[in-house]
């Protein structure tokens, strides 16, 4: 583990989305001028031994943010930080997107909208975002996505009585890339999909992690080459190359 990975970061924002979902601007400056798209933080959580992963949600001039859910006791007490608390941190780790296509199409599930969010910034080619949640409250605001040039669709499940897969038909066929981030059953339906579209489809794959350095090999992704590790060959993945079956 280098000794430049660990950085200490001030919470300078705390922003409740909906009951269980947050967002913090964190000023870091190391981190915020080397992160790219689809890498990720590690930050360390009080009272737990295993330090939780967080992909980078947008970085800028000397701060980064980050986008989670609550869904256990590590990010319930991560969710206790205030203005003015200090983080522990690892990072930015993990290999991401690359630069996007022309024509890029983002299909994002609930909270893994964090990493596409961070690459449509990044975009200098107009495309499409689609973002799907569960109830209309968990939406982000995708203003800034608009603003780079981008159709934004937004969906939910309880309001709208559909998810991203099941609009991704319409607009598939006009992209580029497809690139997809959330929950598994849906990245494979947008890798099944972009395939018959002869499509290349990239995924952020999420995984339980524990060093996020890849000495403790406990994030194994199965792929059609082998056994990966999501924190070193990863998040990002080739659709293709995973086997989905296995995984």
């Amino acid at each position: 583990m280098k000794a430049s990975l660990i950085k200490k970061g001030i919470v300078t924002l705390k922003e409740q989305v909906s009951p269980c979902i947050y967002i913090f601007t964190v000023k870091e400056p190391g981190i915020s001028e080397s992160c790219s798209p689809g890498e990720f933080v590690n930050i360390a959580v009080k009272g737990k031994s295993l330090r939780r992963p967080f992909s980078v949600f947008e970085a800028g001039s000397g701060f980064f943010k980050i986008l989670f859910r609550v869904t256990g006791s590590g990010t319930r007490i991560l969710s206790s930080c205030g203005e003015g608390d200090e983080l522990d941190i690892m990072g930015p780790l993990g290999r991401g997107f690359g630069e996007p296509s022309a024509k890029p199409l983002f299909v994002s599930g609930g909270v893994g909208v964090a990493p596409l969010y961070f690459l449509s910034l990044h975009s200098s080619n107009p495309g499409t975002f689609l973002h799907g949640v569960c109830s209309p409250e968990e939406h982000i605001g995708l203003e800034p996505v608009s603003a780079k040039g981008h159709k934004t669709v937004a969906v939910s499940e309880k309001s709208d009585r559909c998810t991203v897969v099941d609009i991704l038909d319409e607009y598939i066929k006009d992209a580029g890339t497809v690139y997809a981030a959330g929950p598994k059953a849906m990245m494979k339906k947008t890798a099944e999909i972009s395939k018959l579209n002869n499509k290349k489809c990239f995924v952020s794959w999420e995984e339980h992690m524990g060093c996020g350095t890849g000495l403790c090999q406990s994030c194994v992704v199965r792929t059609l080459q082998g056994y990966r590790l999501t924190c070193t060959d990863g998040p990002v993945f080739d659709a293709e190359k995973i086997d989905w079956d296995g995984s």
